[in-house]
């Protein structure tokens, strides 16, 4: 059914501009490319504007569309893409700026097959073990139990500038474990967001 949807000719009306077809296209492949780009972020939002973006894309260089052969895995690469600038993009804003100038920080994308989020996880853990218990009280209320600064202020008993506080200086040791055990910084973003 597929083959026979997004066909050829399809394909042909996509490059001419035709609106029907981009909505045909988006209605029927942005959940998928949505719930590949939830598995890249890990967040709702930035996975929505990868969605955006790379239907924005598509439309805006639907003349290149002609070229694809397989229009699904040119979308999904096109995801991965956007998704990996995304987190450089806030990647930028997590480390200091000498951090990004060593080399160590700058891999090729197929790196990224080659890393488990299990050892991810595992480093994740032994740096939370680290902090300190206020550190990881606040984190666990905040990032595993879903609270907001203003809730865990309440329940801990202290101001929401003070929880601000151990989540920015607990966040920045966790990231320069995972940093300091090998991972790039784009990956960081995904293991710590």
């Amino acid at each position: 059914m597929l083959k026979s949807i997004f066909n050829q000719e399809f394909t042909q009306l996509l490059a001419a501009g035709d609106e029907k077809a981009f909505t045909s296209l988006f209605d029927f492949f942005s959940p998928k490319v949505n719930a590949f780009a939830l598995k890249l972020t890990r967040s709702e939002n930035l996975a929505q504007e990868v969605v955006q973006e790379v239907f924005l894309r598509i439309w805006k260089f639907r003349g290149r569309l002609l070229q694809v052969e397989q229009l699904e895995g040119y979308l999904i690469r096109t995801a991965r893409n956007v998704a990996f600038d995304m987190l450089k993009s806030q990647a930028t804003h997590f480390l200091e700026l000498e951090e990004w100038e060593d080399d160590k920080y700058f891999v090729d994308h197929s790196m990224e097959e080659g890393i488990h989020a299990k050892e991810g996880q595992r480093v994740l853990e032994q740096a939370l073990a680290h902090l300190s218990p206020k550190q990881q009280e606040v984190y666990q209320l905040c990032r595993i139990e879903g609270m907001s600064y203003q809730q865990v202020a309440e329940q801990l008993d202290i101001s929401t500038h003070t929880v601000h506080f151990h989540m920015k200086e607990g966040l920045r040791q966790l990231r320069m474990a995972l940093i300091s055990s090998g991972f790039p910084a784009y990956l960081v973003v995904l293991l710590i967001k």
